[in-house]
């Protein structure tokens, strides 16, 4: 197998599940997924929130999102392939745009064509 062959196959298996991720996001109209390349990016919208209202935390393949004022809470949990390097997840709000950017990095091969990580096990 090429190194062109095995690099579409693994983008193949990382969009598969995410195929499967965007139609449960159907349920909220906040919420959006993308696939890059090393990486799920889970995008919601939730204006009017201060960066210190949100607690996002990872158990065992779910991301729980919740946010919380004196007049109103979010609370959603998100569920993702093992393949995600929980250690590596960042999450920043966006303010004046009112959007919550999760980047979930995953195991595997990296886009700069160099070595490929050892999936291990999620924290």
């Amino acid at each position: 197998m090429s190194d062109r062959s095995r690099t579409r196959a693994f983008f193949d298996a990382l969009a598969f599940p995410a195929r499967l991720l965007s139609a449960g996001l159907a349920e909220d109209e906040n919420a959006r997924v993308r696939v890059e390349q090393d990486a799920y990016v889970l995008e919601l919208d939730l204006p009017g929130y201060d960066t210190g209202a949100f607690d996002v935390s990872w158990d065992d393949g779910y991301l729980s999102v919740t946010a919380t004022t004196d007049d109103r809470s979010y609370e959603n949990e998100f569920h993702f392939p093992s393949i995600v390097r929980a250690a590596d997840i960042r999450a920043t709000y966006d303010a004046d745009g009112g959007q919550l950017t999760v980047t979930l990095p995953v195991y595997g091969r990296r886009s700069s064509g160099g070595a490929t990580a050892e999936r291990g096990a999620a924290d």
